[in-house]
């Protein structure tokens, strides 16, 4: 089975472009270390900015739920999404991982 590994953290409290690069960053990380992985950043969905957060957040459980694998990113503990994901993952059965090695 493919490894697909779904990047979750904070989102919202940041300014747009701090928590872009954040994603990015850990998506290459991921990248590197799993090179035969998909790595699902859901900074990269296609969808407005404008739309609700609970929109984003019923489309990110969707693509949540087609994965192997949640890397949970550093804070992850303080945003209410990431913490959705999380308990998401878990009822799924999906793989935790919370650092690259």
């Amino acid at each position: 089975m493919k490894r697909i590994i779904y990047i979750s953290g904070p989102i919202s409290k940041l300014p747009y472009k701090e928590a872009w690069e954040a994603f990015s960053c850990v998506e290459e990380k991921l990248r590197r270390v799993y090179p035969t992985a998909k790595v699902v950043n859901p900074m990269k969905k296609l969808v407005p900015k404008t739309l609700k957060w609970q929109w984003h957040m019923i489309l990110d459980l969707i693509q949540l739920s087609s994965c192997s694998h949640i890397y949970l990113m550093k804070g992850w503990q303080q945003s209410n999404g990431a913490r959705i994901e999380y308990r998401w993952a878990k009822q799924l059965g999906i793989k935790v991982l919370t650092r690259i090695p």
